[in-house]
């Protein structure tokens, strides 16, 4: 009766835990399973953990700081770095948002500034304002119907009538911010007209990556529109006057751009 009492004792003292390691390690050396093989049984077997909590209590992970940590803890803690990464998205995309909102109130506002100018002083200047000061853009500059060689050193970003971002030319930049064109480091040129025929606008930055090479242009083109069919009457009146640097060049734009 002691030693029958005495093994029944000592099978209910063995951990459970060591029960479920010697028979897992028999079966892997029973089977020759290697860890792939043990890994695809346990994800075609999601509920093994769920049924033998005491496995999933015993199992630890190394921690990058070199401290072993439960399989629970590695979770919750890869949960909260995932929430991290959600959350830095989501400030982004209301940051973009909260941009755009702004960026269409100011061409609201624009619009409703250009409806009422009468010429192509007060549109220089219109537009010259709102972008330095609603849009806060560094480096402003407007040229609107200026000599024709003043502006064929440009003809070569607007073969297309689309805005052009990049690093500026340094001659470029002198006629555009004159004293201030060494601290721009980036640009964006906005052709005015058909080819930029009326002028340009150029917006200019000491962030070498804030115009870069690529960015979007989108609301770019959308002011460049703008500020041409604001132009396009004025322009009109000066080329049948003759007040421009080219009357017929002006004339063909205007009806180029009528024609589109």
């Amino acid at each position: 009766m002691t030693e029958i009492s005495n093994e029944t004792s000592n099978a209910a003292a063995v951990d459970p835990i060591e029960q479920a390691e010697s028979a897992l390690l028999s079966h892997a050396v029973a089977a020759d399973l290697d860890p792939a093989a043990v890994a695809a049984w346990l994800m075609a077997h999601p509920d093994f953990l769920q049924t033998h909590p005491d496995v999933l209590n015993a199992l630890e992970l190394q921690h990058a700081s070199g401290s072993a940590v439960s399989l629970i803890e590695r979770q919750v803690q890869a949960l909260r770095t995932r929430n991290q990464g959600l959350e830095k998205q989501l400030r982004e995309l209301v940051g973009f948002a909260r941009e755009n909102d702004k960026l269409s109130e100011g061409m609201h506002r624009l619009s409703l500034s250009l409806m009422d100018a009468e010429d192509r002083e007060e549109i220089e200047h219109l537009v010259y304002e709102s972008l330095r000061g609603y849009f806060q853009v560094e480096f402003v500059a407007v040229r609107i119907a200026p000599e024709a060689a003043h502006l064929d050193p440009f003809r070569r970003f607007f073969r297309e009538s689309m805005p052009h971002c990049g690093i500026p030319d340094p001659q470029q930049m002198q006629w555009l911010f004159n004293e201030q064109a060494a601290e721009v480091q980036s640009v964006a040129l906005i052709p005015l007209g058909d080819f930029g025929d009326f002028g340009l606008i150029a917006l200019g930055s000491r962030d070498r990556n804030r115009y870069r090479a690529g960015v979007g242009v989108h609301f770019l083109t959308h002011l460049g529109a703008l500020v041409t069919t604001s132009l396009r009457p004025c322009m009109m009146q000066c080329a049948q006057r003759g007040d421009g640097n080219d009357a017929d060049t002006l004339l063909d734009s205007v009806a180029n751009e009528d024609a589109h």
